[in-house]
């Protein structure tokens, strides 16, 4: 029983050990020089959850506590759940509309022709898709940052 409950803990410590190396919303938002085009841990709740039709992933806004975020995921989270995941910064700094969703489309297409998501065409037309879907749930299209992970 003993090896049992030490296991337990091992697993306890290990868990908050991780969590404690994530990385805040609020810190990629202050600092997204430092953040964009990088991978990140974050840990948070998932508050939003869309699919996205067609493809096998979905829309998610987690909020950290210093902030929310939508991180584009193939994970099975539902709202409420407790996450802890590693996910690419993608987002634009700059005040051009235009130029902030071609560079978000370019970075999204990137990331999904880089993890054999999908092809290059097909990534292209599924960013624009995903760039409308963030801008028609709210969030300003500039200044705007997102996650995406496998």
């Amino acid at each position: 029983m003993s090896r049992k409950i030490n296991l337990i803990l091992l697993i306890l410590l290990i868990t908050m050990a991780v969590a404690g190396c994530a990385t805040s919303i609020s810190t990629i938002k202050a600092e997204p020089a430092v953040y964009v085009g990088k991978n990140v841990t974050v840990a948070g709740e998932v508050s939003l959850e869309i699919p996205i039709p067609f493809m096998d992933f979905s829309l998610f806004q987690i909020d950290d506590g210093s902030g929310r975020m939508f991180l584009i995921s193939g994970g099975t989270y539902h709202i409420g759940d407790s996450i802890l995941t590693s996910a690419r910064v993608i987002g634009i700094t700059e005040k051009d509309s235009k130029k902030a969703a071609a560079e978000i489309t370019r970075e999204t297409a990137n990331f999904m022709v880089e993890n054999g998501i999908a092809e290059p065409v097909t990534a292209a037309n599924l960013s624009k898709k995903l760039i409308r879907l963030i801008a028609a749930l709210g969030e300003q299209l500039e200044g705007s940052y997102f996650l995406i992970t496998k």
